[in-house]
């Protein structure tokens, strides 16, 4: 199961590359559009994700070759793996156009050859966030503190 609604590529100037949108029916520019405003164009650094409307958003910047990457999901989820997605996706994209990028032509380049890379790092993304989730074990009481307790150390004692 994808988690993530949508996710682009754009320049700083405004250019997008690449769109990736999964079964959505909400207004993604106007997310975007409020991330630029209200961060990119700031200057803001943020720790957590921006809020816009349904949306977590949050992106990376590359600033050697002016590239924002933003990625959305839906704010009720708390997904742990965009950090590790965005700066996946990222290596991926300069690695596969950066003579692009070198000599300045990123325009006249069709990038759709590029989501195939973006459905296969969200589900490499997503299964190993799943396999750390199960591969999480919980403490049993014994190995917890409440068991190293005894009822003496609870009892308040009067007077000493």
């Amino acid at each position: 199961i994808q988690m993530i609604d949508f996710f682009a590529i754009f320049t700083k100037g405004g250019i997008v590359l690449v769109w990736y949108i999964q079964n959505t029916g909400a207004n993604i520019k106007a997310s975007i559009n409020s991330l630029i405003k209200s961060v990119i164009l700031q200057e803001q650094v943020l720790k957590s994700p921006f809020l816009f409307d349904k949306y977590a958003i949050e992106y990376a910047m590359d600033n050697e070759f002016q590239l924002l990457y933003v990625i959305g999901y839906q704010k009720v989820l708390k997904l742990s793996y965009t950090d590790k997605f965005l700066k996946s996706i990222s290596l991926k994209f300069r690695d596969q156009f950066k003579n692009d990028f070198l000599i300045r032509d990123m325009v006249s380049h069709d990038y759709s050859v590029f989501e195939g890379c973006i459905d296969i790092t969200i589900q490499k993304c997503e299964a190993e966030e799943q396999d750390s989730r199960q591969n999480r074990q919980m403490r049993s009481f014994q190995d917890s503190e409440k068991s190293k307790k005894t009822m003496e150390s609870v009892i308040i004692k009067k007077g000493g």
